[in-house]
């Protein structure tokens, strides 16, 4: 009973290394091109960024962190506004940290909730950080918060953003 079964499993086996390898070169031959496009759509295109021009820079708005802020505004769109923060390579910046403003001068603590009225802006190493229109008509403050500690890591000073020369 068990060699007509080898006998057949034998037979099998030789087959498929006949088969296998030509169904693996007529798929190879046989397969459909990859589908190419000249130019992306517009909705995947990502578009030129603006040129900015650094209206200040400033690096002691946190007292915890040494964070160094620059204000950018658009040379050609004048309202658009951006904010850029960096700190030292050697600086451990805390996980998943976010920036957030928030208008007026709330007194706010790193062990308080993040406030109800305020707006992110993104994360802090996401690049150039676009500012409401809100953050140019107002005093505010920017706060860095983590998000893995679920805490306010540094609140800075008081700030407005509107340059008084525009």
């Amino acid at each position: 009973m068990i060699r007509p079964l080898r006998h057949w499993h034998g037979q099998v086996f030789r087959m498929l290394g006949y088969v296998l390898p030509l169904a693996f070169a007529f798929g190879i031959a046989y397969r459909k091109p990859f589908p190419t496009m000249d130019k992306l759509p517009a909705s995947m295109s990502r578009a030129a960024d603006p040129v900015m021009a650094c209206d200040w820079q400033r690096s002691g708005l946190f007292e915890k962190s040494p964070v160094q802020v620059w204000f950018l505004r658009g040379e050609t769109d004048h309202n658009l506004f951006k904010l850029r923060l960096s700190v030292a390579n050697d600086f451990l910046i805390q996980p998943d940290l976010m920036v957030y403003w928030v208008s007026g001068n709330p007194i706010i603590k790193s062990s308080d909730p993040l406030p109800k009225q305020s707006l992110l802006l993104g994360g802090f190493d996401s690049g150039d950080l676009t500012l409401p229109k809100a953050a140019m008509d107002t005093n505010g403050l920017l706060v860095l918060y983590s998000l893995a500690d679920n805490q306010i890591v540094d609140v800075s000073k008081p700030v407005l953003f509107r340059n008084q020369d525009l």
